[in-house]
């Protein structure tokens, strides 16, 4: 077995199961190996590496039979081909065997992506089915035989799915409006509904555990929201470092409460560093937007664990209770496609960031190509160096993100970029929907004309295509000029189609309640979301991450989350009409988008 294989053994074994088929002998040869490479700063690590030093010359042996506890996995020993034998092995010291995570393996782990790329060219496949098979079994019930790697993988990696809810329903004269509708002083009842806040302060609690070796990286348009303010300063006063990236036209919403607020030094040292990009090139009123829309938190205690959590709403006060947005959690290790991915593009913001000169200043950059074009060298020099897929460098793209999928049924892309394959990749997916498939969208702003003519082409071929939109923008209301043509020229061209809009109050406070989300399914078999919206700065210019995920469980969360948004939206008519006329009712869904709900 190769090394990588063994360290994927390992990984398991510390989530938790107690089936393990693999000598203890072995196993801590592999946690040596784990953390010699990416958790050195964890406590758990540095107790087995000062173990292991000390022990080098010497070690105590202990002969025994398997008795498995918690902490200490079997030692039982599998040959291939033959059924699991009890035989004595040579046990470390108990010392070097802590309790590092105790729950479940199928909620909380992934696979490391060199272990798959390892044991998708070993040909010791025998040795490999012996080895999880019993792991398969101990997490889900089963005596599967043969387990692949990439399809025990998929069994592993945690993803979770939350959306804010509103439960308005405002009557005004003769209009009742639906639930989504909302006034300004609802915020802290949605705030409380949705349990975002509650959720991510609960999730930057777990550094204190570790708060010298913790890391947390926010990456937001905006962040206004002062409840995670306060816990990101209170964190930052215990010694974890926060670094977070935001948009100019968000420039001095965190300065006060995190970036100049004693409160949060440690001993006098602030562990918080703060940088502003994005804005409008020098073209003038003909140049490019380049907006910082990232929306991500990432959270590193240090640990063989990072969660990483990914959405269509911002970090401020409406979006996380009045507008209509989501978020998907997601934990994996830190060796994950995913995080490396993530960790990229944290240091291609970082290389921005110096080329700007806005460290720790609310200046705000202008929106040049030097600038952007930093981000992308650095972003992709990362993902060669940490073999990340999909990459400019890795040759076809759409074989690239089947690759992820496969492994770790999730695939992340980025922009800015100079190769349009965030477009390119979801108007291939488009494409490949076959007449009688669906594909379902909720997004704010669409004025991408390339995925605009998949859809017409899906729409005509027989896709029943399905879209919810914000009815700010069918009455002119919208901040982005043109979607309301849009949505009419979509109309025209694919008269199948179907447009209804979410009914949002524009006059709830800032800029209004939003339909805020930036979701598609298509055909029950995968997801594209993130941050950005169906627009050419989007799609290439901003600062955007974008996922498919393939993940069942977060496929059906979309699906009903969804089906929610339809049951409460209205026609075109009603919304013309500002309610004078009344809105016909939501057509029956899909037939097999029905059965992924069941």
């Amino acid at each position: 077995m190769k090394l990588t294989k063994l360290v994927l053994t390992a990984l398991l074994a510390i989530q938790g199961t107690q089936a393990l088929a693999v000598d203890s002998a072995t196993l801590l040869k592999a946690k040596i190996w784990m953390c010699q490479q990416d958790a050195k700063s964890d406590a758990n690590c540095k107790q087995i590496l000062a173990a292991n030093a000390s022990s080098s010359t010497s070690t105590s042996t202990t002969s025994h039979t398997s008795t498995a506890t918690h902490n200490t996995p079997v030692a039982t020993h599998v040959t291939p081909a033959v059924a699991p034998a009890i035989v004595t092995v040579v046990a470390p010291p108990a010392a070097v065997i802590p309790a590092v995570i105790s729950a479940p393996i199928h909620n909380n782990t992934a696979i490391i992506e060199d272990a798959v790329d390892q044991g998708a060219d070993d040909d010791d496949s025998a040795t490999d089915a012996a080895i999880l098979s019993p792991l398969h079994a101990e997490a889900h019930g089963t005596t599967a035989a043969n387990v692949s790697t990439e399809a025990f993988v998929q069994k592993l990696i945690s993803f979770d799915f939350m959306h804010t809810k509103q439960n308005c329903a405002v009557v005004e004269g003769n209009i009742t409006h639906k639930s989504t509708y909302c006034t300004g002083d609802k915020m802290a009842e949605a705030t409380e509904l949705s349990g975002m806040v509650k959720r991510i302060n609960e999730q930057l609690d777990t550094t204190l555990a570790n708060p010298k070796g913790s890391k947390v990286s926010v990456a937001y348009f905006s962040f206004s929201n002062k409840g995670v303010q306060k816990k990101l300063c209170e964190i930052a006063s215990k010694g974890v470092t926060i670094r977070i990236f935001l948009d100019g036209g968000s420039a001095g919403q965190a300065d006060e409460l995190l970036l100049n607020n004693p409160a949060c030094l440690e001993n006098g040292k602030s562990n918080v560093t703060m940088s502003y990009l994005g804005g409008q090139t020098n073209g003038g009123a003909g140049g490019v937007w380049r907006l910082h829309h990232n929306k991500f938190l990432m959270i590193d205690t240090g640990g063989p664990i990072v969660k990483l959590n990914f959405s269509s709403g911002n970090l401020s006060s409406f979006g996380t209770s009045l507008h209509l947005d989501h978020w998907v959690m997601t934990e994996a290790p830190r060796n994950s496609n995913l995080i490396k991915a993530q960790r990229c593009v944290m240091e291609g913001l970082e290389s921005a960031a110096t080329t700007a000169g806005v460290i720790n200043t609310s200046d705000v950059v202008a929106a040049d190509q030097e600038v952007a074009q930093a981000y992308i060298d650095t972003r992709e020099a990362c993902f060669d160096e940490n073999n990340v897929i999909p990459r400019v460098s890795g040759g076809n793209i759409e074989a690239q993100i089947a690759k992820a999928l496969e492994k770790e049924q999730i695939a992340p892309l980025f922009s800015p970029n100079n190769n349009s394959y965030v477009e390119k990749s979801l108007i291939n997916a488009i494409n490949k929907i076959p007449s009688g498939g669906y594909m379902y969208i909720a997004i704010q702003h669409f004025l991408h004309q390339g995925v605009a003519q998949s859809l017409i082409a899906a729409s005509k071929k027989g896709v029943d295509v399905r879209i919810i939109m914000d009815d700010d923008a069918l009455r002119g209301e919208s901040e982005v000029p043109g979607v309301d043509q849009m949505i009419l020229n979509l109309i025209n061209q694919a008269p199948k189609m179907q447009i209804r809009l979410a009914e949002t109050n524009h006059g709830a406070g800032g800029n209004g309640s939003m339909m805020h989300n930036k979701l598609a399914i298509l055909n029950g078999n995968m997801t594209f979301s993130g941050a950005g919206h169906y627009t050419n700065a989007a799609l290439r210019k901003n600062w955007e991450n974008f996922y498919f995920v393939t993940n069942i469980s977060t496929i059906k969360s979309y699906a009903n989350y969804f089906q929610e948004l339809w049951s409460q939206s209205v026609d075109i008519a009603y919304t013309q009409s500002k309610g004078a006329t009344p809105s016909s009712a939501p057509s029956k869904l899909n037939a097999k988008f029905l059965d992924l709900l069941n």
